[in-house]
């Protein structure tokens, strides 16, 4: 009787335990996050670093919630058991949209910028986020559709024909000639690789041009779907260059 009573008893230790270790990794990944955001125009591996930690954020906190699950079973077998399957029932909406927002990063078909017709709708992929897809339908960015992960994973979706959409931007960036050429390209190409919106499979032209009396220049050619975000995006390059090398 007394041994049944224990299994069918709560411990709250673990809770605690749970609790402060999911404050601890929420802690540690925002840190993380702005750390690599700073670092990711110094190298291009720094840049993939940043391309693909929403995946290892979201695997993390997998892990750790199936970890908890473990922690708070383990002392409480029979009434641990049954608040995590209440749990998992209440929340199974949240979980399904959880899992199938990993799922679409890992086939990384789809992409922030990328223009999709999904059910009537037709627009560009404004963000991926853990439990939904916002997708704008305008360019004024004012119309916009929230579709949830697990619909989106599981429905057919058509990429509209790049063609109709893409557009190009092109301009002059230049390196002062006492700086190592190989690593001002390096940087060059991590400030490129870091703007999620551009369409890489179009290609970027990086064409060395004559170099003037100071300085060595190039000729950068970028491709995307939205002509104010490839303005920005030269304007960010061209400013990075300009704090890093004090032009």
């Amino acid at each position: 009787m007394e041994d049944l009573q224990h299994s069918f008893s709560l411990n709250f230790w673990p809770l605690l335990i749970v609790g402060f270790g999911g404050f601890l990794l929420f802690f540690v990944l925002n840190l993380s996050r702005r750390i690599i955001k700073l670092a990711a125009s110094t190298s291009r591996l720094n840049g993939r670093i940043q391309e693909k930690w929403p995946l290892l954020e979201r695997l993390l906190w997998m892990l750790f919630a199936l970890s908890s699950l473990v922690a708070f079973i383990k002392p409480n077998p029979i009434a641990g058991s049954i608040v995590s399957v209440i749990l998992v029932a209440t929340s199974w909406v949240f979980i399904r949209n959880f899992m199938a927002g990993i799922l679409i990063l890992v086939e990384a078909e789809f992409k922030v910028g990328q223009s999709i017709r999904y059910e009537g709708y037709e627009g560009k992929i404004k963000s991926l986020k853990p439990l939904n897809c916002e997708l704008v339908l305008d360019d004024s960015g004012k119309e916009v559709v929230s579709i949830p992960n697990s619909k989106l994973s599981g429905s057919v979706l058509v990429r509209t024909s790049p063609s109709e959409h893409i557009v190009s931007i092109s301009s002059v960036v230049s390196i002062p000639l006492h700086e190592n050429l190989a690593k001002a390209e390096g940087k060059i190409e991590s400030i490129i690789l870091n703007m999620p919106w551009l369409i890489r499979d179009e290609g970027h032209a990086f064409e060395r041009l004559d170099d003037s009396e100071s300085f060595y220049n190039y000729k950068i050619v970028l491709h995307g779907i939205d002509k104010l975000q490839l303005r920005e995006g030269m304007q960010h390059l061209k400013a990075s260059l300009r704090s890093e090398y004090n032009i």
